[in-house]
């Protein structure tokens, strides 16, 4: 069982949101929720 607490992004330092973000999808604020090139990535290497 998991107990996961609710916390407003308003709450959550800057700095963490920040290293998730440089982590996880460098492009995050260039898109608009689904990145080209991480797709196009995704699918040649599937297939290779």
């Amino acid at each position: 069982m998991e107990r996961r607490i609710f916390t407003p992004l308003a709450q959550i330092p800057k700095a963490l949101k920040d290293a998730i973000i440089a982590t996880e999808d460098t492009r995050f604020y260039s898109h608009y929720g689904v990145d080209p090139m991480g797709v196009a990535r995704a699918i040649y290497q599937n297939f290779r």
